[in-house]
C-alpha cells in the first residue's frame, strides 16, 4: 500500500474510468491494487469495470490477498 502515494490517487481519483484504466491496468500487480486500494470503492469499481474481465478479476485477487483473513475468532 506506500507504493501508492496520495498525490497519484488523487490524481487517478479525477480522471476518467475509462482512461484510469488503461492506466492502472498496465501497472505491476502489487501497484495497481494499492491505487485502487485507496480509491473510494465507487471509483475503483468504476475503474474495475472499464478493464478487460480477467485482468479486473485477477486485480481483485491482489486486492483480496491484501487484507488479513479473518481468524475466525470474536471480538468481544
Amino acid at each position: 500500500m506506500k507504493r501508492a502515494e496520495d498525490n497519484v490517487v488523487e490524481i487517478y481519483s479525477g480522471m476518467a474510468p475509462d482512461a484510469a484504466a488503461l492506466q492502472i491496468a498496465s501497472m505491476a500487480d502489487e501497484t495497481a491494487a494499492a491505487v485502487l486500494a485507496k480509491l473510494r470503492v465507487r471509483t475503483a469499481s468504476a475503474i474495475l469495470n472499464e478493464m478487460e474481465p480477467g485482468r479486473a478479476a485477477h486485480l481483485a485477487d491482489t486486492l483480496a490477498g491484501m487484507r488479513r483473513p479473518d481468524d475466525g475468532k470474536t471480538k468481544k
